[in-house]
């Protein structure tokens, strides 16, 4: 990188000396270039301190941007004065006698040219002195005049060479924070930091620092300024490298990154050969020695990267994680790390539902680790009083209602139909749902199902949870009075639920109607009884009177 900048150095330094032998040779408006070899002379000695500071800088790397913007600039008001300085030669005086062109050169836009592009090096010396650490650190008082309308830039040329070129690792992890920070508020900003070069910087920072708080800092800043599939793959083997290696704090941070990276890219897999991040999260999660914080942090990646995501289900299963995840919505400790271990299952339990291959191998009959799913689930089902726990076990029973055999039918059925009357509106519901999923035609043993479910008088519970739980159950015989008789027919459960709910809201509007009614008959009453009484004590003043 320091080659080429040098490189674009001397090619400017040898432009300014061929502005100035033209300038010399100018056989017209001689008071001006004299004017203007002084401006490029100047500009000439600032160029050759600029590349003796960069040749013989100390530091590793330097974050060369802003040398290449300015230079830029510089050459091509550089250029422009070589255009003019040429055409003021007696050949082409003469080219203006015969053409009839009289127009005099512009010299004051190139005096404002050559003064900025002075103005410009000016800056760059201030900042790669190696008096100031060439750390963009010291104080600089002025801003380059090619920054005068943004200078949103140098803010985001600091915070890069900060990343950079920090001397300490504080001053760094600060400068990578403010990037994503400038980043996350505006999309400007955004953009500015991936033209400025500050993509390969982070990940040089992420791929040379052996310090995990700055890995973490440099992932969480890539993560928002380019979210694409490539960077994401190294942030991947970033993050695995992070789960094995850091202590407990950085493995939390590191699980508490990748269940962002998985929420706000659903459609990613993390189940490459090398950047697998899966397999430490399982055997973090299954892990004695660490944290509760740790595993509650492990299990919430888990869950974000098996939503939605056929391909992370499997490899989650793959692992041994069924079988730790229901061991740990057996344990009594830890709320959030059972909710998020019985989200999990849920996901991936939906994932089969619609995949018969991988419900087959995931959810043999006698496979141990799907056994202790369902006997936690089913568990979970009738000693939790926590709809928190109830709905995403109930939800996982019926996504699962294709591998009960005949066997299970009264044990697995029993569960839910003992949720039918429950007070909670949505675990009831849901409970319904998942009858409905055991008892349709597409489940080959919906015959055996239906006669548990008639003898464990699922109707009578129906009846006592109220007339808003009465919905269709395909093939489920009951008395006709039960629904309405537009509803014989298999119906959502939001509909049935929708028409109660709206025969409830009809009810209660009337009844309104009605007391406004009354209260208004009241106040005629009352204001006939007021008037009745004034007459009443204007005949009585009368006779008094």
């Amino acid at each position: 990188m320091e080659a080429s900048e040098v490189a674009l150095i001397v090619d400017t330094i040898d432009l300014a000396k061929l502005v100035s032998t033209t300038a010399d040779m100018a056989q017209s408006f001689l008071h001006q270039w004299l004017d203007v070899v002084k401006r490029v002379n100047r500009l000439s000695l600032m160029l050759e301190t600029l590349r003796g500071f960069i040749a013989t800088s100390t530091k590793k790397s330097l974050y060369l941007r802003p040398v290449d913007v300015i230079l830029g600039e510089v050459q091509r008001s550089l250029k422009h004065a070589l255009a003019i300085a040429s055409n003021c030669n007696l050949k082409n005086v003469f080219c203006w006698l015969f053409t009839f062109t009289t127009e005099p050169p512009d010299f004051q836009t190139l005096f404002r040219n050559l003064n900025d592009s002075s103005g410009n090096m000016k800056w760059l010396l201030e900042v790669y002195d190696p008096k100031n650490n060439g750390t963009f650190g010291g104080i600089i008082v002025f801003l380059p005049p090619i920054l005068i309308n943004n200078p949103f830039l140098l803010l985001v040329w600091h915070c890069i060479a900060t990343v950079q070129m920090g001397r300490h690792l504080n001053d760094r992890i600060d400068a990578v924070n403010s990037l994503a920070s400038l980043a996350e508020d505006n999309d400007m900003y955004k953009r500015y930091i991936v033209e400025e070069r500050g993509v390969p910087v982070l990940l040089k920072l992420l791929e040379e620092s052996n310090f995990f708080d700055v890995q973490i800092a440099a992932i969480n800043a890539l993560c928002i300024i380019a979210n694409v599939e490539e960077i994401m793959q190294i942030i991947a083997i970033a993050i695995v490298g992070l789960l094995y290696n850091a202590p407990i704090e950085g493995k939390i941070e590191a699980a508490n990154l990748v269940a962002k990276l998985a929420e706000e890219n659903p459609g990613m897999e993390f189940d490459s050969t090398k950047g697998n991040v899966i397999w430490p999260l399982v055997t973090l999660l299954s892990s004695e020695t660490s944290k509760l914080e740790l595993k509650i942090s492990c299990a919430e990646a888990l869950w974000m990267l098996a939503r939605g995501n056929v391909s992370n289900c499997r490899a989650i299963a793959e692992t041994k994680a069924m079988l730790c995840l229901a061991n740990l919505v057996q344990q009594k400790q830890g709320r959030l790390l059972k909710y998020y271990c019985l989200m999990t299952i849920m996901e991936i339990a939906a994932a089969a539902e619609f995949d018969i291959g991988f419900r087959c191998a995931t959810f043999k009959t006698n496979s141990p680790s799907a056994k202790a799913v369902v006997d936690q689930l089913l568990r979970v089902i009738k000693e939790s009083r926590n709809p928190g726990f109830q709905i995403p076990a109930i939800k996982s029973v019926g996504s699962l209602a294709r591998i009960f055999l005949a066997r299970e039918s009264t044990r697995v059925i029993g569960a839910l139909v003992s949720l039918l009357d429950n007070r909670h509106l949505t675990v009831a519901s849901e409970s319904a749902i998942a009858l409905e999923k055991f008892t349709c035609e597409e489940n080959f043993l919906h015959e055996e199902h239906l006669k548990s479910m008639n003898e464990l008088n699922a109707l009578m519970r129906l009846k006592r949870g109220g007339n808003e739980m009465m919905i269709q159950l395909p093939r489920f015989a009951r008395p006709s009075y039960f629904v309405e008789p537009w509803l014989v027919n298999s119906q959502p459960l939001s509909l049935v639920i929708y028409y109660y709910v709206l025969h409830t809201l009809m009810a209660i509007v009337a009844f309104y109607f009605l007391w406004l009614c009354l209260c208004s008959h009241r106040q005629l009453k009352r204001r006939e009884l007021r008037i009745l009484l004034a007459s009443s004590k204007g005949r009585c003043g009368v006779l008094m009177l």
